[in-house]
């Protein structure tokens, strides 16, 4: 009896052991993503101290990360989860940026119906030409299929 209820405890301890290895291997996946992502976003950086052109430095990051991920050179699933956290803290970014606008909102009451007409069409003439050049497209290369 005594013999059984330390094999209990000695197997209830080892799963503990594998699920602190798991949460620990899991936070070290996420160290590793954020330091790749980090690592992309210090080479935009250095490309916009280098370069002289008005480019902000995250948009030369998203450009790097950009072709990485087309060539191959790096995989999604490298940078995948700590991408989708931030993604899921992206509307807690924009929430204090919208307070900013408070205090000079009398300045856009004016330009607000302009501007959201100008938007709601712009959006709708990307959506369009969007659809319109992707069935063009696939039609052609379905066209070269068939050949």
């Amino acid at each position: 009896m005594r013999h059984m209820q330390k094999s209990r405890r000695m197997l209830s301890l080892s799963n503990l052991a594998v699920e602190c290895f798991k949460k620990e291997s899991e936070l070290l996946q996420y160290i590793k993503q954020l330091v790749i992502i980090l690592f992309i976003s210090i080479l935009g950086e250095l490309c916009n101290a280098v370069l002289p052109l008005p480019i902000p430095a995250a948009v030369y990051g998203l450009a790097i990360m950009l072709v990485l991920l087309i060539t191959g050179v790096l995989r999604l699933h490298q940078i995948e989860k700590v991408g989708n956290l931030f993604l899921e803290f992206m509307p807690i970014i924009f929430v204090p940026i919208a307070l900013q606008i408070l205090p000079v909102w009398k300045a856009f009451q004016n330009v607000i119906l302009p501007f959201l007409i100008i938007s709601v069409i712009g959006t709708f003439l990307i959506i369009v030409i969007t659809g319109r050049v992707t069935q063009f497209i696939v039609e052609r290369k379905e066209r070269e299929l068939g050949e």
